[in-house]
């Protein structure tokens, strides 16, 4: 019984090797993006909320001034709501961390923006912000997704090649010869798809880095993201509005 237990507990051990090593594969790159989602970025997303709705009810109108658009920036006391924040970041960093390859890396960054934002920590919200834009511009995304093609391609390469010399094996064997096929011809680009109906958060990015600079007092910064946003025809309706 004892050797029996041994026996299946080094292949469960091998098994969870095999998917360590295989971090790029069709069978991950599904986990993260569903463990990435609904594990540590949904809990850091409760306690983001929860401190909105804090900093919201702790505001008090002063009608003799001109109303606040955001009440939750212009709560003066943000201790309640460091704790939960600080929770937020820290697992939004290990979200980062444990689920890189997957689609949420950029809402867990985004997320860490808003808590440091909340916090009042205007500096560094606005340096999460501004990575978030500079990192995930499609430019930047399309060098990343042409060499993750290329290392690909590279790989079904030399599987083809691998597969032909069997083949050349098995033939001479055989005697029989078959007219060899171009892998460049069998090739085709397939359209890129977001799991979980995941898209991008970069145009929400920019709304808040516009939002940071204002707190910050740099309008012109400001003002140069919000007139991008309002520019170009890829943003969705319901951020424009908000422009």
């Amino acid at each position: 019984m004892k050797s029996l237990f041994i026996f299946f507990g080094s292949i469960s051990l091998t098994i969870i090797l095999l998917i360590g090593c295989a971090k790029q594969t069709l069978v991950t790159k599904p986990y993260h993006n569903l463990t990435g989602r609904y594990n540590a970025y949904y809990n850091a997303n409760l306690r983001v909320q929860e401190s909105f709705t804090t900093l919201n009810s702790q505001h008090k109108d002063n009608y003799n001034k001109l109303l606040e658009m955001y009440p939750y920036a212009a709560t003066t006391d943000v201790n309640s709501v460091k704790q939960p924040l600080d929770e937020a970041i820290t697992k939004c960093a290990r979200n980062i961390k444990l689920h890189e390859i997957g689609n949420w890396t950029d809402d867990s960054y985004h997320l860490m923006g808003q808590a440091e934002f909340l916090q009042q920590e205007y500096e560094r919200a606005a340096n999460t912000f501004k990575f978030i834009v500079d990192k995930y511009h499609p430019e930047n995304v399309a060098k990343e997704l042409e060499k993750l093609k290329k290392k690909k391609k590279k790989k079904k390469r030399k599987g083809k090649k691998r597969k032909k010399r069997k083949k050349k094996k098995r033939k001479k064997k055989k005697g029989k010869k078959k007219p060899n096929k171009n892998p460049e011809e069998e090739e085709e680009e397939k359209p890129i798809k977001y799991g979980l109906k995941h898209r991008p958060v970069r145009y929400k990015a920019m709304l808040w880095l516009s939002k940071t600079y204002i707190e910050l007092g740099q309008y012109d910064d400001a003002g140069y993201y919000l007139r991008q946003l309002e520019n170009d025809k890829k943003v969705p309706k319901k951020l424009r509005s908000e422009v």
